[in-house]
């Protein structure tokens, strides 16, 4: 992956972690993941690398491997069926995934429990937005 394209991804306010220019980006981002103690590191809406040429797509799914070897932490890769063909795509990747379906909440005890869970840990502005 190349600095530049990591560095569309870089968030704004990062600046005192900024790239430095000519460094080896992967190095940079495991050392930057290691010095601020990341211990998951979670993939949401995996699916949309299949939107990629079939090269960015490995491209992409080995830095997912590298990432994972390096900092030696668990990886979540989250999203709809299609994030399971994605992963399938690499077959040391779907190794070592192993694929969970989760159901689609419906309004029962359960349900409300866990809304009541999210209303003692989150600030009540929070709440606004949770649907009950």
């Amino acid at each position: 992956m190349s600095a530049a394209s990591i560095r569309r991804f870089w968030p704004r306010s990062s600046r005192r972690f900024a790239l430095e220019d000519g460094g080896d980006p992967q190095f940079e981002v495991v050392q930057l993941l290691s010095t601020v103690g990341v211990k998951m590191l979670i993939v949401d809406e995996i699916q949309h690398v299949l939107a990629g040429p079939m090269l960015k797509q490995r491209h992409f799914l080995n830095v997912i491997k590298y990432l994972g070897n390096e900092l030696q932490i668990p990886i979540v890769a989250a999203g709809t069926h299609d994030a399971f063909n994605a992963i399938q795509t690499d077959p040391q990747l779907s190794n070592r995934f192993e694929p969970a379906l989760l159901r689609r909440w419906t309004l029962t005890d359960e349900y409300l429990r866990l809304l009541a869970s999210f209303e003692v840990a989150l600030p009540s502005s929070a709440l606004r937005v949770l649907p009950i």
